[in-house]
This record gives structure tokens, C-alpha cells and sequence, in this order.
């Protein structure tokens, strides 16, 4: 039977001495290793679900497309660079690396162009050392996100074996609850989650530095306490030099490797020793080899042994010339890193991004940054690392291991505080230092706390591990709402488990949720500016509902979800001396959709909460439309002020109360089916975009409507049926910046079923603007079920439009159609458009009674300005009129009468004459024999009768259809 013992394998792998570990009772020992194991498997097993749990990752997935692989493709072809061709006109620019100055599009993206090549500045370590020999052992290629969790999990074993090692040597009583403390800090709190939830491009590089660099640390463990101290040093020289490989950053921790020596060279008398010696041989012997592989792989690529390809980048920034390291922006770094804390929202994931400052000019930008000390508390259990070794020998190796931790983390965090971008994946090159020297404090803490004191050090310093942990996870879940985008079932679990204890929490405090009305008044003289009224969410992830002050009578609102584009309302005539009711209902003053409030509510009374934007002044409508918000507590709203100014920092208006209203009811009762009205703006710069305007169904079986300028002022509207067609319109005049009213008619709008008129409408599409019919068109279509349509949205995912319209949308109407309000019996009026395609065939119009007892009414098209309409009176005649002039090119107004189609016609065969009339005149009468029409046997636009003479369906577009004696659309 396996029997786990640490200290065993701690002597063997860092030379550690029999001592007060060994003297623990055997079975503490085994149980202590147990416990380990446990912890490190769990959090192993954590970092493996955020690496792999949010999409399928099969190992052997053919060919990659990373920069990884195909460098290790490169090498085993014997060349540098990677196997891209470039664009011929970037080969042809003159200064390739200025955005400016090259053509759009021609660059691969992050990659270093040099001479006609182009090369990776990422890490080459990864590859050789991973990447490579499994390509030479399977033959296969190892996709990024394998690469990623491997470094990360080499990097977490390494730092909490040395880290177990250390406390059993010199902390042999220390508690089990301490050891797990440690092990989830190095496993959720040293920033690792930036890395291990997205591998794109650069995160490869950081985790294989984090994973040599840990390597390292452990090896510098080992030359200060193992017995073969030279060769340790030699493990340390070449995992800190591989760390280079792979991150450059970790040159400026190099002074680490002194640190053994020097503790050698004061131990043994001076320059007379060996011991140092040894070391310093054993150092140059593990990393002089690897370091001047380095250096001749940048002189081979770009004629520089210090250039490891950044100078050369080629992406959105002028790389090539950028002010990358300056002094003036240490102090803004510094701060981002360490102090600038997060903010605690009420709801999942909790943690939310702190509000920066003013950037020096020059620095470049900051991404998903957290201050150590404020976010993860047991950063500060750094500064209480000297108790670890107060009252030792001054000859403990104990203070010369966390001289090398501090010495790797002053060397990389300063390099790193001078650079031009802080992100959070750089965090990873210099938090798990920190982390080592703060788990050495928790150890000096537990060791040194005495008396009555010590119950509550103990309880602060496990709070502050605890409080890290959970922290570093709620980053995880956060991290560019990764989490939420690709796993949304995962996310929407989760938070429904953390968010409902918040809901009981809420439902003692009698939180109200939902609307508010706002009386105010606005500042006179503030024409040509913007203020904030209602802001919600946090920096990149609000939602602002805003006033624009158009002249000294006219205002307009405006709504910002922000990075998908504003919406508009009309110019609104305003006394500014007046007082004024402003009732707000947005999707940000309720909680999130998967909160415990929204549990019994159907998809469309949610989407008429959390999905809707209706805005009034003065009891008139504003804004009434769905538009999406990003979810936002309490603490994250503000009334007549925006934190971050986007549209103003404060509202200079007289802000005299803000109210709870109740929900508005209208929105909940707007038809679940049926056309949409929406008045729209198109955005600037829209010339070649194609923007969504109406998406309905799932991706892989949808329906998306859009719409493209094509031209200055002109635009073609686009219909794509998922995978069946997609077909677009003529040229339509649609001027950018005026607002034009459309009505959309999509087949997957109507309801299914129905009338006979609503069957036939759901052949086709329509497009109105302006009260002027744009576009029809015969469509096939997708089901789509009630709260599976969007507006402005590309909800599928469909290829032919971008993800939102970023135009003006100012109101968005669900209607009914008109033919609900058509009689039971009389004649059958169209308003269609035939089709040009279809000449030599026949396709039905109308069809009454049951197979072999029907009259099937059709139109032949004979010609490019010829029909002729025929009657099919089943197994007995078949009728057809003259040929009939028509233009293809118009709309026309077609009404059927004959006797099946009156309600006394449900008797027996009936005796009478079939008139059409096209465009207000009599075509064709015809006198015939009707067979009776049955309740529910009327059918328009299709063949429903199965008959022989016509096409299963009209192919040209449909307008309208009624039915009765109305003779007005």
C-alpha cells in the first residue's frame, strides 16, 4: 500500500537534513502529506476547468494556427521564421510598422515583421522545451490552451513543493490549516487566472516564464540547503535563462542567482572558499549555454543579439517608434499594480475593476488590472517575512532564500512598472514572488504570535488568505467576461448560486428594484453639451442615459450601452425654467437575469424588465424599445452623475428627487408575434458595413435582416436564412444621420399558423421605409419561438453582419397584423409583387375546399410583361384567362372574388363566376362550377390541395393580404 511521506521526497529533491521535521510522529507525517496532495490536487483540478471547461480543446486537433506551432514547424524545416507569407503590400510599404501609413488589413497581427519575414517576439523557450518534441513524439500539434495549463501547473507544483519544503524544515509545528492556506494562494491568488482563461497569443510566453521561473526558485531552494549545491545552481542558471527565453522581463531578476553565492562566500571564510565557487561554475554552467542561444537567435533573425523582436511588432500602435520604457511611468504603474483596488459589487462575479486616473502622457493603456495589496490582502503578510527567522542563526539559509525571492520580484516588478501597458497578464512575471515571500510571513506570523494576541493574528492572516483566494477567483470568473461569453450555462449556474443568499439578504432589507422617476430641472446655457442623467455599471461596462442640449429650447436624450453604439431620441421642445418628470426604466436597475427575483418569470416578462429601455418626459414617450445593459448593483448606480465622464461628470441642472416607480406594464403585453416597426439612424462611417437590423431563431438556424451603405446615402438591405440563402435588395436611398421609420416583416416574426392570410404572409419578406415598401422578397425561414427575436442584435452569430447595429435606434414596436381585422367570407385582396424568375411555370393564388374537391385560382407567367390567370375546378375544367399585361418592376393590388369564398358557399356545389381585377380592373371573369369551401379549406399563396396544375407555392413577395369587403389595404 502507497504510504505518502513529504519528508522523504523533500530530502531527496532539496537535500534537506534529518532534523525536527523527522522527529513528527510518522502518522502526522503521512496525514500531513495526505492533506497536501488533496489541496494541490483540487486546485491543479480548478485551473484545469478554467483552462479547458469553457469549449471543447480535443488533443489531437490537426493542424494549429498559433504562433507556437508554427514556429516549432519552422524550426524543423531549419528556419527562424514563421511559415506566413506576407502580404505583398506590406512588403511594398514604406514604413510598415506606422498603422498610418500601410494599407488596412495586411498584417498578421502581433507577429515581428523584419525584411520580408516575419518572426515571433514571444517566448522561443515554450517551443523548444514543450511545444517541439511533441510534435517529433506524435506527429501531432499541441493546441495553446495544453501549453498554457502545463507551465501554470509546472510553475504551481514547483513553488508549493519549495514552499512545503521550507515549512517542513524550518516550521515543523506549523498547522495543517496554514500549509492549505498557502497552497490555495499559490494556486487562485498569484494572478495565474489571467493566463489560464484565454490562450491567445502571449499567454503561452508569461506561463512558460511563470513555470521556469518557479523552476528556478525552487532550484535556488535547493543550492542553499541540498548538498550538491553546484548542481542546483546549475538548475537555477538554466531555468531562470529558459524564463528569459520565454519573457525577457525575468533578465531584470537575474541578481537572484547572487544571492547563493554570496550567502557561500560569507559562510566559508571569504575568497578562500569552494563553496562559491562552485556555485558561481554551476550557474554559468546551466545558463552561458542557453543565454548565448538567445543572443544568437536574435543576431540570426535581426542582426541585433539584444533584439528579441518587439521593436518590430506590428499591430495597432506605431511599435517601432513607441516611447516603451520611460521613468515617468512608474509612478502610475506602481500604483496600478499595488494600490488602485477593485470595487465590490453586490452581484456575481463581485469583484469589479477600480476607476483609474489620468495616464502620463506617452502610456499606452491598462487592461483588467487589480492593485495587489488592495485585492488580495495576504500580499501584505510580505512585510512580516523577518519573523520567519528572528531568533535563528544568523547562519540560516532561511533569509538568503527570501533575499532571492525579493530580489526576482524588485527586478522584474520595476522593469515592468516602466513599460507603456499594464495587464494583468504581466502580473503573472511577479506576483508568485511576492506570494512566496507572504506565505514565509504567514509562516514567521504563526511561529512568533504569543499570548491573547495570537488567536486573532492568526484569525486576520486567515481571513486575508481566505478573502485572496476567493478574490482571485472572482477575477477568474470576470476576466473579459470570457466566462460568461463562452460558457454562458456555467456562468449563469454560478451566479444563480452566489447570487442567492444576496437575494435573501435583499428580501430582509426590503430592496426595491426597477424603475425610478426623477423630477428635475434643467441648466439654462448649456447649448452644444452633453450631461449625465442615469449611469449604471462601471468604465467599459455601463450604460449611460444622457441629455443633449440642442438650443435654449429644444433637448434630446440619449442612450449609450457602451462599445455597441448610441441611440437618439427626437429633438424634444423644453421649458428650462419648468420642472420636469422624468421616469427611467432600464434592464440595469433590476438585478441580473439569473437572479433569484427573475426565477418564476417567463422569457418575455424578464426581457421586458432586464431587455428594456423606455424612457418618459413629462408622461410622453422618450425612448420605448429593447436595449441591452450590462448587469450593475445598487452601489454601482448613479442619478445625475457618471464617475468616468463619458457624457460629462456631473448634471448642473437642479436634480430635486429620485423616486422608486412601479415597472411599466405596457412593455410585458407587446405581442409576442408579429411585424416590428423601428425608427433608425444609420451610424457615420457606415459606407461598406453590413449592420444588424432584425435576427430571429439560434445560431445554425436563423434568420438575420441587415442593412449596408453601399454608397454615400444609399444602402441594400440583406436577408441571410442560415445556411439556405442569402440575397439582398436593390439600391434604397438612406441618408447617414436621419432617422427613417422602417416596418420589417420577417417570416420568423408571424406566428405560426393562423389565418389563411397570415399563412401566406410568412412566404415572404417585407421591407417598408418611410411608408414606401423597400423591399419583398419569397424567404424561407427558421422557427423561432417567443423571445428569439432581436433588434440591432445579431443574436446568431451569422457571418453576414456585424455583432450590433451602432446606428441611432430611438424606438423599436412590436405590431399585429392588419389582416386579423379582416372579415370571415367575402373576395381575397392582395398587394404583391411578382416574381421575374419564374416565366413558363404556374404558382398558386388561392385554393378552396379539400383535395379532390377543390378550385385552385393560379397565375401563369408567360412573358417579361405577360400572365395570365387560370382556375383549376378539380377533375372537371380548367379555365384560363387572356394573356394580361403586367410590370414586374411595380407593386400591384390583385382581388379574387367567386362564390366559395362567401360563407353560404358551405353547402353543396355552387354555380357562379370567378372576377379578378388587377390594379382596379376586371382581367378575367370566367363562369364555372365551385366546389364548397369547409371551415378552415381556404388557403392563399399556397397550394394547399396538392393539385397538379401549379407550383407548391407563390415565389414572388406579399405585401398584404385581406380578406372582406374592405377595399382599402
Amino acid at each position: 500500500m502507497f504510504k505518502p511521506d513529504l519528508a522523504g521526497p523533500a530530502r531527496a529533491f532539496f537535500g534537506e537534513s534529518r532534523g525536527a521535521a523527522d522527529a513528527l510522529p510518522r502518522r502526522r507525517r503521512r496525514r500531513e502529506a495526505w492533506v497536501a496532495a488533496a489541496a494541490m490536487a483540487l486546485v491543479l483540478a480548478f485551473q484545469g476547468w478554467t483552462a479547458f471547461g469553457t469549449g471543447s480543446h480535443p488533443l489531437f486537433d490537426g493542424r494549429q494556427t498559433d504562433y507556437y506551432n508554427l514556429l516549432a514547424h519552422s524550426l524543423r524545416h531549419g528556419h527562424l521564421y514563421l511559415p506566413i507569407q506576407p502580404d505583398p503590400r506590406l512588403v511594398a510599404a514604406a514604413d510598415p510598422y506606422n498603422p498610418a501609413r500601410r494599407p488596412p488589413g495586411v498584417i498578421v497581427h502581433d507577429a515581428s515583421y523584419f525584411r520580408g519575414r516575419y518572426y515571433i517576439y514571444f517566448g522561443v523557450s515554450p517551443v523548444v522545451t514543450l511545444v517541439l518534441p511533441w510534435q517529433l513524439l506524435t506527429g501531432h500539434d499541441l493546441p495553446g490552451v495544453y501549453q498554457t495549463f502545463f507551465f501554470t501547473g509546472l510553475g504551481f507544483l514547483a513553488a508549493s513543493l519549495t514552499w512545503l519544503a521550507l515549512r517542513r524544515r524550518y516550521f515543523p509545528a506549523s498547522g495543517w490549516g496554514t500549509m492549505v492556506a498557502g497552497i490555495a494562494v499559490f494556486g487562485l491568488a498569484v494572478m495565474t487566472h489571467a493566463v489560464l482563461r484565454r490562450s491567445s497569443m502571449w499567454e503561452q510566453a508569461i506561463a512558460g516564464g511563470y513555470g521556469f521561473a518557479m523552476l528556478g526558485v525552487a532550484c535556488l531552494y535547493g543550492a542553499l540547503h541540498g548538498e550538491r549545491r553546484g548542481r542546483w545552481m546549475a538548475g537555477a542558471g538554466a531555468a531562470l535563462a529558459l524564463a528569459i527565453g520565454a519573457r525577457p522581463t525575468y533578465a531584470a531578476g537575474g541578481a537572484a542567482l547572487a544571492v547563493p553565492v554570496l550567502w557561500a562566500w560569507l559562510k566559508d571564510g571569504g575568497w578562500a572558499g569552494r563553496e562559491w565557487r562552485r556555485m558561481v561554475a554551476g550557474a554559468a554552467l546551466g545558463g552561458a549555454p542557453i543565454v548565448a542561444s538567445l543572443l544568437w537567435y536574435n543576431w540570426a533573425r535581426f542582426g541585433d543579439p539584444l533584439q528579441f523582436g518587439g521593436h518590430y511588432q506590428v499591430n495597432a500602435a506605431y511599435e517601432f517608434a513607441a516611447p516603451h520604457f520611460r521613468l515617468s511611468y512608474v509612478p502610475y504603474n506602481l500604483r496600478a499594480y499595488f494600490v488602485a483596488g477593485g470595487r465590490w459589487a453586490r452581484y456575481f462575479p463581485f469583484l469589479e475593476l477600480g476607476r483609474g486616473v489620468p495616464a502620463p502622457p506617452g502610456f499606452y493603456g491598462v487592461e483588467y488590472v487589480y492593485g495587489i495589496f488592495a485585492v488580495l490582502p495576504v500580499a501584505w503578510l510580505a512585510w512580516l517575512a523577518p519573523l520567519a527567522w528572528r531568533g535563528r542563526a544568523t547562519g540560516e539559509p532561511l533569509r538568503a532564500f527570501a533575499g532571492c525571492l525579493l530580489l526576482l520580484f524588485l527586478g522584474v516588478a520595476g522593469l515592468l512598472a516602466c513599460w507603456w501597458v499594464a495587464a494583468a497578464r504581466y502580473m503573472v512575471d511577479f506576483t508568485p514572488e511576492l506570494m512566496l515571500l507572504a506565505a514565509i510571513g504567514l509562516l514567521g506570523l504563526e511561529r512568533s504570535a504569543r499570548g491573547r494576541w495570537r488567536p486573532a493574528a492568526l484569525g486576520a492572516a486567515g481571513i486575508a488568505a481566505l478573502g485572496s483566494v476567493f478574490a482571485g477567483a472572482m477575477m477568474s470568473f470576470q476576466l473579459h467576461t470570457l466566462l460568461r461569453q463562452t460558457a454562458p450555462a456555467t456562468f449563469a449556474r454560478l451566479a444563480r448560486a452566489f447570487d442567492t443568499p444576496v437575494a435573501w439578504a435583499e428580501a430582509l432589507a426590503g430592496t426595491r428594484y426597477g424603475p425610478r422617476e426623477i423630477t428635475l430641472r434643467f441648466p439654462a446655457g448649456r447649448t452644444g453639451r452633453t450631461e449625465p442623467l442615469v449611469t449604471t455599471g462601471w468604465e467599459f461596462y455601463s450604460d449611460h442615459l444622457f441629455v443633449d442640449y440642442l438650443d435654449g429650447h429644444h433637448v434630446r436624450f440619449g442612450f449609450d450601452h457602451l462599445s455597441h453604439g448610441r441611440i437618439w431620441s427626437r429633438s424634444i421642445e423644453t421649458d428650462y425654467a419648468a420642472t420636469h418628470t422624468l421616469r427611467v426604466a432600464m434592464g440595469s436597475l433590476w438585478p441580473p437575469r439569473v437572479h433569484p427575483y427573475f426565477r418564476r418569470m417567463t422569457p418575455e416578462e424578464i426581457q421586458a424588465r432586464a431587455g428594456w429601455l423606455r424612457v418618459e418626459l413629462d408622461g410622453k414617450v422618450v425612448f420605448d424599445t429593447p436595449a441591452d445593459c450590462y448587469d450593475a448593483s445598487p452601489e454601482g448606480t448613479w442619478f445625475g452623475a457618471d464617475p468616468d465622464g463619458f457624457y460629462g461628470r456631473r448634471f448642473s441642472g437642479d436634480l430635486l428627487s429620485v423616486r422608486w416607480a412601479r415597472p411599466y406594464a405596457g412593455v410585458a403585453t407587446a405581442p409576442a408575434y408579429g411585424p416590428v416597426e423601428m425608427d433608425v439612424a444609420l451610424p457615420p462611417e457606415a459606407l461598406g458595413r453590413s449592420l444588424p437590423l432584425v435576427s430571429s431563431g439560434v445560431p445554425g438556424r436563423g434568420d438575420l435582416l441587415s442593412v449596408r451603405e453601399v454608397r454615400p446615402g444609399w444602402v441594400r438591405f440583406g436577408y441571410d436564412d442560415w445556411g439556405s440563402e442569402y440575397c439582398e435588395s436593390g439600391e434604397v436611398s438612406m441618408a447617414e444621420g436621419e432617422t427613417h421609420a422602417l416596418r420589417l416583416r420577417l417570416p420568423s416574426l408571424l406566428a405560426p399558423g393562423g389565418s389563411p392570410a397570415e399563412r401566406a404572409l410568412r412566404l415572404s419578406l417585407l421591407v417598408e421605409m418611410d411608408d414606401r415598401v423597400v423591399w419583398t422578397h419569397h424567404a424561407a425561414s427558421a422557427p423561432a419561438g417567443p423571445g428569439q427575436a432581436y433588434f440591432g442584435r445579431n443574436q446568431i452569430g451569422a457571418t453576414s453582419a456585424q455583432a450590433r447595429f451602432n446606428g441611432g435606434i430611438a424606438r423599436i414596436e412590436r405590431t399585429a397584423l392588419p389582416t386579423e381585422a379582416g372579415e370571415a367570407s367575402g373576395p381575397v385582396r392582395f398587394r404583391l409583387e411578382l416574381p421575374d424568375d419564374a416565366f413558363g411555370r404556374s404558382e398558386p393564388l388561392l385554393t378552396t375546399g379539400v383535395p379532390g374537391r377543390a378550385d385552385i385560382v393560379s397565375v401563369q407567367y408567360l412573358d417579361l410583361g405577360h400572365v395570365r390567370f387560370q382556375l383549376d375546378h378539380w377533375g372537371v375544367a380548367f379555365m384560363r384567362s387572356p394573356p394580361v399585361a403586367v410590370n414586374y418592376a411595380l407593386l400591384h393590388d390583385l382581388e379574387i372574388r367567386q362564390p366559395s369564398l362567401e360563407a353560404a358557399a358551405a353547402g353543396g356545389e355552387t354555380a357562379g363566376e370567378i372576377e379578378v381585377r388587377l390594379d382596379g380592373a376586371t382581367v378575367w371573369r370566367q363562369r364555372s362550377a365551385f366546389y364548397p369551401a369547409p371551415p378552415g379549406s381556404v388557403a392563399a399563396a399556397i397550394n394547399a390541395t396538392g393539385s397538379s396544375t401549379c407550383a407548391p407555392a407563390f415565389t414572388g413577395g406579399i405585401v398584404d393580404i385581406r380578406r372582406g369587403s374592405d377595399s382599402g389595404r
